[in-house]
């Protein structure tokens, strides 16, 4: 399955316009703690682990060969806590873009369920 570009750019641009504002990642940040999920500091600058993942994430979905992606996904939370990332991750973006519609959430969660590993992707917490 590959993810067309129309779709990827749209969840670019959707992630640009998250980061404009300011407080975008320290409010992921708090909405993953809220969610129980961890939440690390990088080398003293918080929540730079967020950013980093999203860009990772949303570029992996842009390869077009499986091989490509398989093994390639380091994330800064542990995969039983993906599906909760993701909707806290959504959360966010549905308060900080302002032109966020359920039709762009279904992109999102597209491209991140694609960059995901398969194994880990709706495991919950024991």
């Amino acid at each position: 399955m590959t993810i067309e570009d129309d779709i990827l750019h749209e969840v670019h641009q959707s992630l640009d316009r998250c980061g404009q504002h300011g407080a975008f990642f320290d409010k992921l940040g708090s909405n993953f703690k809220a969610a129980g999920v961890p939440a690390p500091t990088m080398m003293g600058q918080k929540y730079k682990w967020a950013k980093e993942d999203l860009v990772r994430l949303v570029m992996l979905a842009a390869a077009h060969q499986p091989e490509a992606r398989a093994g390639a996904v380091h994330m800064s939370v542990p995969p039983q806590l993906y599906k909760f990332w993701i909707d806290g991750l959504m959360a966010t973006v549905r308060e900080f873009d302002e032109k966020f519609t359920p039709e762009l959430e279904r992109k999102w969660r597209l491209v991140l369920h694609k960059s995901l590993p398969p194994v880990s992707r709706f495991k919950l917490p024991a």
